[in-house]
């Protein structure tokens, strides 16, 4: 029976006014792509380094992406944390499902642990355990398996671990994991706006800073092999 949460998805098709399928627009954000990936600098991010690996076609969600562009997806994440852990220090990756999405397109954040505002010691502990909901270690196959039942999920890894975590109800931001209210609003950091979509004209300057640095500092690291 097919989840209510995995509609059917566009499957090798773009979708009309999604701006992560509107590649030409994006312009100078994208630092590099693959056959079916590209990295970007989004808006709003939470640091230096913060950057985006997002699938060129229209998959919902990571759980809808397929398992043949898998080897793809990864070698590409694993290139990209290399370059920002080396520039910006660790970080930490973040992909939500439906709920936890305000574009339901595949994108997967990698964000330093270390911010200009901000520094985060421990994710699980400062960020994931205070929410109260289940998690576990799981792979790509385990998150197919959970999405097709019909549970809404967070995929994230720290430390090179790969976690599952469960959403239990209509996703919430201030209940469960989200890295704009964390950051934001559990670690003050004052420069991270709570959404991409608003921000302030003073954050504007800011968050450019930032996605210039990021941009003039990791462009070098994707130049074709």
């Amino acid at each position: 029976m097919e989840n209510s949460l995995a509609k059917k998805s566009s499957l090798g098709e773009k979708a009309k006014d999604c701006i992560f399928c509107d590649r030409i627009n994006a312009g100078t954000s994208i630092l590099f792509e693959t056959d079916n990936f590209y990295v970007k600098v989004g808006y709003g991010i939470s640091a230096a380094g913060h950057i985006m690996i997002v699938s060129k076609n229209h998959y919902k969600c990571l759980a809808e992406v397929p398992k043949e562009l898998v080897r793809e997806y990864e070698v590409l994440c694993k290139k990209t944390e290399k370059a920002v852990n080396k520039e910006f220090g660790k970080t930490f990756s973040l992909d939500y499902g439906l709920g936890g999405q305000s574009i339901h397109h595949q994108h997967t954040h990698i964000i330093p642990l270390t911010g200009e505002d901000y520094e985060i010691n421990d994710l699980i502990k400062e960020a994931v355990v205070p929410t109260g909901m289940k998690f576990e270690r799981g792979s790509l196959d385990d998150l197919r398996r959970i999405y097709r039942s019909g549970q809404d999920y967070i995929w994230f890894k720290v430390d090179g671990k790969s976690y599952i975590y469960y959403i239990a109800g209509a996703y919430n931001p201030e209940k469960h994991l989200n890295w704009r209210y964390f950051i934001s609003v559990i670690k003050g950091a004052k420069t991270v706006p709570l959404s991409w979509k608003d921000i302030s004209e003073e954050l504007k300057h800011t968050d450019n800073a930032k996605r210039e640095l990021t941009k003039a500092r990791l462009k070098p690291y994707f130049k074709a092999d």
